[in-house]
């Protein structure tokens, strides 16, 4: 990784990192991709949940875009999608706490 080096008149250098910088832009893009990914996975889930019978009898049925519209695949990967954010966002939220206390 290359860093920044600020030379200041008569000081030790200075090197600043990538992460050094707050970027917000960052935050939100992964926070989006991760979103994102979940709801993806709760949708492959679901369809693999509800539609077990079909894909049982016959593995290389292909999948037609109308079950991607079933109110209920939707609404059961949006709860897995919901309740894993949930989850990540406690993760991270034990390390924000844990070093606002002190050197973690």
């Amino acid at each position: 990784m290359e860093e920044n080096k600020i030379e200041s008149h008569g000081q030790k250098e200075q090197r600043f990192s990538f992460f050094a910088e707050k970027r917000i832009w960052l935050n939100v893009l992964l926070f989006v991709v991760t979103l994102i990914s979940t709801f993806y996975v709760g949708i492959l889930w679901s369809l693999s949940y509800k539609y077990v019978n079909i894909q049982a009898q016959n593995s290389q049925v292909p999948l037609k875009i109308d079950v991607f519209k079933d109110p209920e695949v939707i609404s059961l990967s949006i709860i897995y999608a919901v309740v894993l954010m949930g989850i990540l966002l406690g993760h991270e939220l034990g390390h924000f706490f844990r070093l606002s206390v002190g050197n973690y």
